[in-house]
């Protein structure tokens, strides 16, 4: 009788210990009351944003599908607002280049603004709206940003972040995209 090796959907072979030691590790955090503010400062702006938009999602009441969008505009945002800072890097709505001094500064602030407005566009329709946007204001506040810069004009990272949100499709829901298209989509008839 040989023995089978418990694989993973991709095929690789599972990794229980570093899962256990990673739960060990987070309970162990939170009993001692440090987990969300270690987490937060150990963590990229990407993935305090990504954490952001979860909380969000245990707040609303929409389909998954609709969740899984979501969570891809809002990604998508911010990689564009992190590549919008690389020469080499290529966006994926929003291919602008732009310089700045302190360019790690200004990716976090980038990809904060696209994260925020992008999230506040797309929660704004939810029946729990009322909860939903003060858990994204204070992600914003933690991280020291404004809520009220909403312009998109120039180069400053919060305006390149409003305009990663506001200039792709990401901002807009799909009815809005739905309408400003002018080609209407046929399906090809079916064979008889």
């Amino acid at each position: 009788m040989h023995k089978r090796k418990m694989r993973s959907a991709g095929g690789r072979p599972f990794r229980l210990m570093g899962s256990v030691t990673a739960l060990a590790v987070g309970a162990l955090l939170s009993l001692l009351g440090a987990g969300e503010a270690f987490a937060d400062s150990a963590q990229s702006v990407a993935r305090q944003w990504n954490d952001t938009m979860l909380s969000s999602i245990k707040k609303d009441r929409v389909r998954p599908p609709v969740q899984a969008r979501n969570l891809f505009h809002a990604s998508v945002a911010m990689y564009d607002a992190w590549a919008a800072y690389d020469q080499n890097a290529r966006g994926y709505f929003f291919t602008e280049k732009i310089q700045a001094t302190d360019v790690e500064a200004a990716r976090h602030e980038a990809i904060s603004y696209a994260a925020y407005r992008v999230m506040r566009s797309r929660f704004g329709s939810s029946p729990n709206v009322a909860v939903i946007y003060p858990i994204l204001d204070a992600r914003m506040n933690a991280l020291g940003y404004p809520t009220t810069v909403t312009t998109t004009v120039g180069n400053s990272p919060a305006a390149v972040g409003n305009r990663i949100a506001s200039s792709s499709s990401c901002g807009r829901s799909p009815t809005t995209r739905a309408r400003s298209s002018t080609t209407p989509r046929r399906r090809a008839p079916i064979p008889t």
